[in-house]
């Protein structure tokens, strides 16, 4: 399958949107393997850069903004019980645990959550990368192998 540019950039932005339907239906549009986790990974890559530093700048300015937005609120409690079962995911799963979930959860919310909870790893981006691009050859290969399977002899 022969792809045109804008064809190409729409394909890497539903990869960014919603990455785990991206190699099926790439696959079933008849693109090649190599075609389907060289594009579904480059959308992860832009995804990953654009909200992961998107997502340290927020996480740096959201209280202060807040403060600038509603001068007289009440200050949030520091514990709350979501906030204590994210650190206890956290701490329980680390960042290996988000990039096997990463697959299921979209790019820029994964990328949010790195910047939140990893930001100070060295090479955090590079590690989402790794795990978007393997999560694209288990889903290319997966859907390579039961369009195959399903179809006729």
């Amino acid at each position: 399958m022969e792809m045109t540019v804008w064809e190409l950039l729409s394909w890497m932005m539903m990869a960014v949107i919603k990455f785990l339907f991206v190699p099926s239906l790439m696959v079933a549009r008849g693109a090649g393997p190599l075609e389907t986790i060289l594009t579904a990974t480059a959308g992860a890559v832009v995804g990953i850069q654009l909200f992961f530093h998107f997502g340290k700048l927020f996480m740096k300015y959201s209280a202060e903004w807040w403060s600038v937005l509603r001068p007289n609120a009440r200050p949030r409690p520091v514990f709350t019980p979501g906030r204590r079962r994210m650190v206890r995911l956290r701490d329980r799963f680390g960042l290996l645990g988000l990039l096997a979930l990463s697959g299921f959860i979209s790019v820029p919310i994964t990328a949010m959550i790195a910047a939140k909870f990893y930001n100070r790893i060295p090479g955090v981006t590079l590690w989402l990368t790794l795990g978007f691009a393997a999560w694209a050859v288990v889903l290319t290969l997966l859907s390579h192998w039961v369009r195959s399977g399903l179809a006729p002899a």
